[in-house]
């Protein structure tokens, strides 16, 4: 099975080649993966796959509008790259994506 391999300077994202395309298949194809490769970069600054990232957050970060990052979010869901779920432990009903894939980066192994 392929990947597709984005190189920085401090780590490396690696991309299933199934959902690289699956994700270019759609029209707003580099849209998709923009959104899915942020959410890759703030698990590796996290270092979790369970990361804290409001929809405002990435909206000021990839300079869209908040409708925007939760249309792209929501057929991130779809495709089951993503999920999202609320911390009730700490009752302030605080969100958080959960990558469903996080593959190699220099740093952190995870496959989930």
């Amino acid at each position: 099975m392929g990947a597709i391999i984005i190189k920085k300077a401090q780590y490396v994202i690696r991309i299933d080649e199934n959902d690289y395309i699956r994700l270019s298949n759609y029209k707003n194809g580099p849209t998709l993966l923009a959104l899915y490769l942020f959410y890759q970069h703030q698990a590796i600054k996290q270092q979790s796959p369970k990361i804290r990232a409001t929809i405002g957050y990435c909206a000021t970060a990839l300079d869209w509008d908040v409708d925007k990052v939760r249309w792209i979010k929501n057929i991130l869901v779809k495709e089951k790259l993503i999920h999202e779920v609320t911390s009730k432990k700490s009752g302030d009903g605080h969100s958080y994506i959960v990558l469903n894939k996080m593959v190699d980066s220099d740093e952190k192994k995870w496959v989930i």
